[in-house]
């Protein structure tokens, strides 16, 4: 929880795509689950893709907790955490317990385990009588066991002297299937566990609040199966970066043992220009390379970096580690292998005082199973509590003996952190960390918003990235090292605005999970409060969403109307065009069908389902296409009508299966309006609608396409 991003998505309330009910395929899309009352009757999202749900008996997360992050078991058992209910970094809790879920799809159990303190309470509170809970920092399932691992997060709550929430654990299921907590630690019980002194203060310090530096994200390393843990506080609860790693003994089911196996602690870093202004990085996330092995298990952070004051932050990057698990001394079992790195990319927005732009920041991080790092970006506010919903490019650094972060990016034993810089360039302000190019980064996710996660679905080497606003986008990958070749599927809008309606203090968000074995990513959607709000401390609505990636990877057939007079409406970003062309910068590729988020009302004809939020459009450049798959049930004659816009000489071309031209159309210029074909025929069976944009005549925009039957 530590370290997020902490900002609210804004009360989407204008209309987006709508969809029809000829767009709903055999079998949904997606599917969201949640308590009977709380889920939306949309039927398709706002993208146009079916959508089913599922009102799940005994659905129900303790008062003032939120589904967080989340993981997925072997037997596709969903793992949630629960945090607080609003968003305020752990300091003032909604809740008064400590909180994990178990949720089964199969069998559509919903199981909440409450965790206990080390004296044995559920619950806590403060002197003043306010709730002092706990949260779940994250949850990562244990390799070779059966358990799941979970940090406490902000388990430090002035309840009561000796008596404190766990800050590591692990949970298992029982003989009669239900999950249990099988052992956990406090802060005071792990520090119990290091002999070393020197060890002891710098894993788990004891001054000012007792949480052991926050135990935040989780990492299972491939060979040693030992745990990386990041760390975002440290001593006296001052940001500053620190790593741990434990080792997990004893039989399948538990009792487990833990052992503190290593800690690495940032040394002090200094603002570029000025040796006195000292910075603090406060690592958030952690990734580990599945391609380790034994003495060289490599593992990637990505931190915020906050100035002196705890002001706003600045451009945070991302660093390698290799971890050694034979090393004998545990403060040299951890060492860099890149220097701290930005990608060189610079924000969108600038400084509204100076005028001036910044580097833009890694926000999530993911390692493929080929040992590519890939690494989400996202603008940053210049001031605090302003919205960051910028997005950046996905950036992608190849594995191979000539890997940038190892390499011209490598971190040089004796130099100081301090002196990895990217500089100042015109118009741009320079920031902590050298700027290390990824050799490749597709444009795509620029303009769906800051980047939120990404996870792997590993046998078809689909990375999914999600978005602030809920998007997801999978990207496929083909080839290594220098060969590397990118599809880019369909984007994914969860109309957060029509399942969490914008209410008074209260906003949705998402939080990520995983891909199971049938390619299906799952993702929580909380409520949350804003600070001050008292409906934080009740039982607000949460939510889990399913979503077939394999189902945006290709577009689904539209069956086009057999019968005169009839209409099928197809959003543009149902495309089969997934693939990308390189850009004009170093290793870019980008999308042929290029995604934007798109406001704009469909046709009132096709509001069956009225689905507020965002869809999208597409824009098309010149010489490229785009491709729809419909089934014709009787040969007979269609005309498009496209929602679209472009610039003065705009035209779309119309064909059919690969054969010529049949229609072209001029595009209105300026704004998105309606414009239609002329007639074309279509014998009965399957066949592809191509659009194209002629050399000179690109450059439009595409929101939708009608086909009606003549």
């Amino acid at each position: 929880m530590v370290g997020r991003l902490v900002v609210w998505l804004l009360p989407l309330v204008l209309t987006g795509d709508l969809g029809t009910h000829a767009e709903v395929a055999a079998s949904e899309v997606a599917r969201l689950y949640g308590s009977e009352g709380t889920l939306p009757p949309m039927g398709v999202t706002p993208s146009g893709h079916s959508l089913a749900t599922d009102a799940v008996p005994g659905w129900r997360f303790a008062p003032g907790k939120a589904a967080y992050l989340s993981a997925l078991t072997h037997d596709g058992t969903v793992i949630m955490g629960a945090e607080e209910q609003r968003e305020t970094s752990g300091w003032h809790q909604t809740a008064d317990g400590m909180q994990i879920v178990a949720f089964q799809p199969g069998g559509r159990s919903f199981q909440p385990i409450s965790l206990r303190t080390d004296a044995g309470h559920l619950t806590a509170t403060t002197p003043a009588g306010r709730p002092a809970g706990a949260d779940i920092g994250d949850v990562e399932p244990v390799k070779g066991t059966d358990a799941v691992a979970f940090t406490g997060v902000y388990p430090f709550q002035d309840h009561s002297a000796g008596d404190h929430w766990p800050v590591f654990g692990l949970i298992t299921r029982g003989s009669r299937g239900t999950w249990r907590v099988a052992s956990q630690w406090s802060s005071p019980q792990l520090r119990a566990l290091i002999a070393d002194p020197a060890l002891r203060e710098q894993a788990c310090p004891a001054t000012g609040v007792a949480d052991c530096g926050s135990l935040n994200e989780i990492a299972s390393l491939p060979a040693s199966r030992d745990l990386v843990i990041s760390q975002y506080f440290g001593a006296n609860a001052a940001k500053g970066g620190r790593i741990l790693v434990l080792r997990v003994g004893g039989p399948p089911r538990g009792p487990f043992t833990v052992e503190v196996r290593a800690s690495y602690a940032y040394p002090a870093v200094t603002a570029p220009g000025d040796p006195f202004r000292q910075l603090t990085p406060a690592i958030r996330e952690v990734q580990p390379d599945p391609t380790g092995v034994p003495g060289d298990e490599r593992f990637a952070v990505a931190f915020d970096v906050f100035p002196p004051g705890d002001g706003d932050p600045v451009p945070s990057g991302l660093q390698e580690f290799r971890y050694d698990a034979a090393a004998t001394d545990p403060f040299q079992a951890i060492t860099p292998v890149s220097a701290p790195v930005l990608s060189g990319d610079v924000s969108i927005s600038r400084d509204p005082v100076s005028g001036l732009a910044r580097y833009t920041r890694f926000v999530n991080l993911h390692y493929d199973l080929q040992g590519n790092l890939w690494a989400g970006q996202a603008d940053l506010p210049y001031a605090k509590g302003v919205l960051d919903l910028n997005g950046g490019r996905l950036a992608v650094y190849a594995a191979g003996a000539g890997r940038r972060l190892s390499g011209a990016c490598g971190y040089v034993a004796g130099r100081t952190l301090s002196s990895y810089v990217s500089p100042a360039a015109p118009g741009v302000r320079a920031a902590w960390g050298l700027t290390c190019p990824p050799d490749y980064s597709l444009t795509q996710p620029r303009d769906l918003g800051a980047a939120w996660g990404l996870v792997e679905d590993p046998s078809t080497r689909t990375i999914a990235q999600i978005f602030i606003s809920g998007t997801v986008l999978p990207v496929r990958a083909y080839g290594s090292g220098a060969g590397m070749r990118f599809a880019v599927g369909n984007p994914f809008a969860p109309g957060l605005a029509a399942i969490r309606p914008p209410a008074a203090g209260l906003q949705p968000g998402v939080r990520q999970a995983g891909v199971d074995s049938s390619h299906r990513l799952w993702f929580t959607v909380q409520s949350l409060a804003s600070p001050g709000n008292d409906e934080a401390r009740r039982t607000l609505p949460q939510w889990l969403y399913r979503v077939d990636l394999t189902r945006l990877m290709s577009a689904d057939r539209a069956t086009l109307p057999g019968v005169i007079g009839g209409s099928e409406l197809i959003q543009a970003e149902r495309t089969a065009t997934t693939s990308t062309y390189p850009g004009q910068g170093r290793g870019e590729r980008v999308s042929t069908a290029y995604a934007f988020p798109s406001f704009d009302r469909a046709d009132p004809t096709h509001s069956a389902f009225t689905v507020q939020g965002p869809g999208f459009g597409v824009g098309v450049p010149d010489g490229t296409i785009l491709e729809f798959p419909v089934s014709v049930p009787s040969a007979g004659t269609y005309r498009i009508t496209y929602r679209a816009t472009g610039h003065p000489g705009s035209t779309i071309g119309l064909s059919a299966d690969g054969r010529g031209t049949v229609a072209t159309t001029a595009i209105p210029c300026c704004r998105f309006a309606e414009t239609a074909s002329a007639p074309f025929s279509l014998g009965p069976g399957a066949h592809t609608i191509r659009l194209t944009a002629p050399p000179g005549g690109g450059g439009w925009s595409l929101n939708w396409v009608k086909i009606t039957r003549l």
